[in-house]
């Protein structure tokens, strides 16, 4: 599994948006790399099955985890398809077709945790304050 903690570890959540209509999650977080203000921006696109859950007024990611194996994925939601499988069967049977998912587990030092299943990821950073 890849982990995106370099790039996105101790980052804040500052903005936490989804669009059903565009199948499109993103976060923004805020992190200090040394003396700068870095701000991460991630992108889920072509989102068919998310969930999270533990929101709280700090949420700091301790990481992002990648793969595209769906039986390595498994314990990140089987609590999730435990609960919902009935409910999300059509979801499920997209997921099944085989198409090239890509599934991201996020979990946080504290506050938000959850998943994400989805066919495009894109991660930027900026430096918003230059602390030099």
């Amino acid at each position: 599994m890849k982990s995106y903690s370099v790039e996105t570890g101790d980052g804040i959540i500052q903005d936490f948006s989804i669009s059903f209509k565009e199948q499109k999650t993103s976060f923004v977080l805020e992190r200090w790399e040394y003396n700068n203000l870095e701000r991460i921006t991630l992108i889920f696109t072509g989102v068919v099955l998310q969930d999270f859950e533990y929101f709280s007024d700090f949420n700091c990611i301790s990481d992002i985890g990648e793969t595209s194996d769906a039986v390595e994925f498994q314990p990140y939601w089987q609590a999730y398809l435990d609960k919902w499988q009935k409910h999300v069967k059509r979801h499920l049977a997209e997921i099944a077709q085989g198409a090239s998912w890509r599934y991201f587990f996020i979990s946080t030092s504290g506050g938000l945790d959850g998943f994400v299943i989805c066919k495009d990821f894109e991660l930027t950073t900026a430096i918003v304050l230059d602390g030099d």
